[in-house]
């Protein structure tokens, strides 16, 4: 599943804000936070976790690879490892 720009935007600044407070969300947490502000529905982790790597990678190309790094880094899974990682 794609994320839609709002979606995009939001959680690009979502994880800046954690980056910048040294904090960090996992898979499960920003699937509730997204659904509860009803950004977008995902079915569970694994999803979510496709769609951060496809932004991430869209992030690299289009020159954005600072808000690729914060993102990669600030979104973890159950290991505390970054969800990127796991779904390339």
């Amino acid at each position: 599943m794609r994320m839609n720009p709002e979606t995009k935007d939001y959680l690009i600044a979502l994880v800046k804000f954690l980056w910048l407070h040294d904090k960090l969300i996992s898979l499960q947490q920003l699937i509730e936070h997204l659904d509860g502000n009803g950004l977008t529905k995902y079915d569970g982790p694994r999803g979510i976790a496709r769609a951060v790597s496809t932004l991430h990678n869209e992030l690299q190309s289009s020159g954005r690879g600072r808000d690729a790094d914060i993102l990669a880094t600030s979104i973890v899974g159950k290991d505390g490892r970054p969800a990127r990682e796991k779904y390339d």
